[in-house]
Parts: C-alpha cells; sequence; structure tokens
C-alpha cells in the first residue's frame, strides 16, 4: 500500500528468520520494520491519520502507528490470517476474514466488536463498497454481501425480504452460490 505522504507499506513471506513488515519513505530509505510477524501475504490496510493495519501468520491483527510502534494486536487463536487483507470503514472499523469461517470486526482502537460466520474458510481480501457494504467470497462458492441496513441500489436483489442476521444493526443482503440463484447467507 502506498500512502498519501509517498511512504510504501508492505510484508514478506520468505526465511523465517527475514520475515517481517516493512514501511520504506518515498526515496526507498527504510522508515520502520518488523520481524516478529512471521510473514505475512496480504496487503495491510492504511487509516487516514496513518496507522496502518496487517495481519499475520502468527494469527494476529496489527495496528502500527506512524512511527510504527504497535498500538494493539488481536489473536485470533484458531485462524492464520497472513493471506487475508483487512478493510476499514468511514467510521474507523476494521473488518478482516480468516480461514476459521469468520469475518470479524474491530473497533480503530482493537475491541473486538462482532463476528460473522460463512459456511467455510474466508481467504482473501474483503471489498467495501462506497454504501459500506462489506463484499467476500468463502470457500463455501458463495458471495456474502453485509451492510448497515442497506439502502436500494441498481444493483438487483432477489425477490422478498433479506433475513436479519444476528449483527447488531447489520443485515446480509444475499449471498450467491455458483450455480443457484440468489440468496440469503445469513443465520435465522
Amino acid at each position: 500500500v502506498i500512502g498519501p505522504d509517498g511512504k510504501v507499506y508492505f510484508g514478506d513471506y520468505g526465511d523465517s528468520s527475514q520475515n517481517g513488515f516493512y514501511c520504506l519513505n518515498s526515496n526507498g530509505t527504510l522508515a520502520w520494520s518488523h520481524y516478529s510477524l512471521t510473514g505475512t501475504l496480504s496487503s495491510p490496510a492504511l487509516a487516514p491519520d496513518g496507522r496502518v493495519f496487517v495481519g499475520s501468520e502468527m494469527r494476529r491483527l496489527y495496528c502500527f502507528d506512524t512511527k510504527g510502534q504497535i498500538l494493539w494486536s488481536y489473536w485470533m487463536k484458531d485462524s492464520p490470517i497472513s493471506q487475508n487483507s483487512p478493510v476499514l470503514d468511514s467510521n474507523g472499523m476494521v473488518y478482516l476474514g480468516t480461514c476459521d469461517n469468520n469475518l470479524y470486526c474491530f473497533k480503530s482502537d482493537g475491541t473486538f466488536e462482532w463476528s460473522f460466520s460463512a459456511l467455510q474458510d474466508i481467504q482473501g481480501s474483503l471489498s467495501m463498497g462506497a454504501d459500506g457494504r462489506i463484499y467476500f467470497g468463502s470457500n463455501d462458492k458463495n458471495l456474502y454481501v453485509l451492510g448497515w441496513n442497506p439502502a436500494a441500489t441498481p444493483t438487483p436483489t432477489p425477490p422478498g425480504t433479506p433475513a436479519t442476521s444476528a449483527l447488531p444493526n447489520r443485515s446480509c443482503d444475499w449471498g450467491r452460490a455458483s450455480s443457484s440463484p440468489p440468496r440469503c447467507l445469513c443465520p435465522t
């Protein structure tokens, strides 16, 4: 990820003695690094205030300040998250899909807020729509769409009213399996 100041943020997943997370200045010199993350394959997320969020093979979501100090980390006891990129919303909430079938939501201070369970692993990046909806795929061959009391959009939606999920003020809009019509994939 490239920040507005030209700094470049990236992780490395190679020789275990050299795995880390790095920040380079715009001229290519090292601004800061951490070698304790044991590798990351995902892209970090950058907040407007300069904080950086990234997952690691150590099953932790990290938040760094602008100087590279760890502000907080959250241990995902059952899931390596080195392949999954976090996403931030306009309220500073941090979202991360994991290999334990869950999408997690955290407040910007690292406090766990809620989770949503898919049917199988969530591997890869989440996408945040302009309307605040979160889009993600799962190894269960479904597309999940979660939103804050979603408003009408020009995209087709399935007939009927979507089921309400167990998430506070959130609903699951719809999901689509590869060979079936759109369907809601929310818990009842």
